[in-house]
């Protein structure tokens, strides 16, 4: 299953991915992550793998990420791995005007097991998973506040 995922950021593209790629700013704009913890290489940098553990509903859902490609400040790739789910995500950053920025993130999702019965059934739950995320990132950035040195993280 593969689709893409597009929002227009009004901020300028070295700062939206400079706030994307810091993986200290993840849980600001994704409420459903519990916790970020490095199994190998430097959080965010290619090659790094980390595991994520999301809160979905009831239950808690550890996710394996792995940094494929990292080619600031245009790409931004990661294969994140759960039971059963294997999903490439590939994403691009591009400079629309002097003060917008467009994210294209395309997922290609491969299943196993139950998922690959179900996952037709229910594309577009991850249709509409993905696009939340897209949208909690803009308004997460849109809305930063530099003054307060909880919001931003850029280190």
């Amino acid at each position: 299953m593969r689709y893409t995922t597009e929002v227009i950021i009004e901020k300028p593209l070295e700062e939206v991915v400079s706030l994307y790629q810091d993986t200290d700013n993840m849980k600001k704009w994704q409420p459903e992550l519990v916790d970020y913890k490095i199994e190998s290489g430097r959080p965010g940098e290619e090659g790094s793998v980390a595991i994520l553990r999301y809160k979905m509903g009831k239950r808690e859902v550890d996710m394996k990420e792995t940094i494929t490609l990292k080619n600031p400040p245009h790409e931004y790739n990661a294969v994140y791995e759960a039971k059963n789910v294997y999903n490439l995500m590939q994403n691009r950053f591009e400079k629309v005007g002097m003060d917008s920025t467009r994210w294209i993130a395309i997922s290609d999702f491969k299943f196993k097991g139950l998922m690959a019965i179900v996952a037709p059934i229910i594309k577009s739950v991850f249709k509409k998973q993905t696009a939340k995320s897209l949208h909690q990132f803009k308004r997460f950035v849109e809305n930063l506040d530099y003054t307060d040195p909880e919001q931003v993280c850029n280190d």
